[in-house]
């Protein structure tokens, strides 16, 4: 992941962002030092790490909430941090009703800094219910940085959301699949994506077995004649579909 991150901060990214805590831990440890966003969902016994990591936490929920300006408050810091607006994908965020009241909760809570506003879009196929959950969080926006006298940073464009434009000026980006050279089977007209992943194992050993052997967990595959079978040490663990094995196709 390191690696990862070095290349994308040579070529001016400003900031970064991971799924989980331990990911950002992992890069403060290989010296990264720009400001980096949790973007999955983190537990309240998670705080600790967060603020002694510099990290970022996208906030769900007033008990992370809670726990993180307790975290900060006995490091005598101040967490800036993101609040996770649900829009209509019907997930991890406060709903909007609870806005302004979450929004007064946060505002009471002393070693927290609300930062930014980001939410998440639900179908970017669907652009005129994409374009409602980017107007929902615009207005959400305003009626923070009103409120605090600041403006605040915003995102919703994942790598679907930036293939069909659906952004705005300043607010930031996370291209998620597309940094491995795929586009989650949207068209990208003009943008040379490729490819950067591999999956590699070596063979562990190499048996011959005689026509008709079953081979595999509930003799998925039996051998049609006389067979050399190579084995690899990789399994569903590793990412392999399990359904792929259990059909017969290996």
């Amino acid at each position: 992941m390191s690696w990862a991150a070095e290349v994308l901060l040579r070529e001016g990214a400003e900031r970064l962002a991971v799924s989980l805590t331990a990911e950002g831990l992992e890069l403060r440890k290989a010296g990264v030092t720009k400001p980096i966003l949790l973007l999955g969902g983190s537990f309240p016994d998670e705080a600790p790490d967060i603020v002694t990591g510099q990290l970022t936490p996208m906030v769900t929920a007033p008990a992370l909430a809670r726990a993180l300006n307790e975290a900060a408050r006995s490091s005598r810091r101040t967490l800036p941090m993101h609040l996770k607006l649900e829009t209509g994908l019907g997930r991890l965020g406060i709903p909007l009703p609870e806005f302004p009241a979450f929004l007064q909760f946060i505002q009471g809570l002393p070693s927290l800094t609300l930062e930014g506003i980001g939410s998440t879009f639900s179908s970017v196929e669907d652009r005129g219910k994409a374009q409602m959950q980017m107007e929902t969080l615009e207005r959400a926006a305003h009626e923070a940085a009103a409120q605090l006298k600041r403006p605040l940073l915003c995102h919703i464009a994942h790598t679907g959301g930036l293939l069909r434009g659906l952004t705005r000026d300043g607010w930031l980006v996370r291209p998620g699949i597309m940094l491995y050279g795929y586009t989650r089977g949207l068209a990208a007209p003009g943008i040379d994506l490729r490819p950067v992943l591999s999956w590699k194992t070596e063979i562990f050993s190499i048996r011959s077995f005689p026509e008709g052997h079953p081979i595999g967990y509930s003799g998925t595959y039996r051998t049609s004649q006389g067979s050399r079978i190579a084995l690899l040490p990789v399994g569903y663990s590793d990412g392999l579909l399990r359904s792929y094995m259990e059909s017969g196709r290996y």
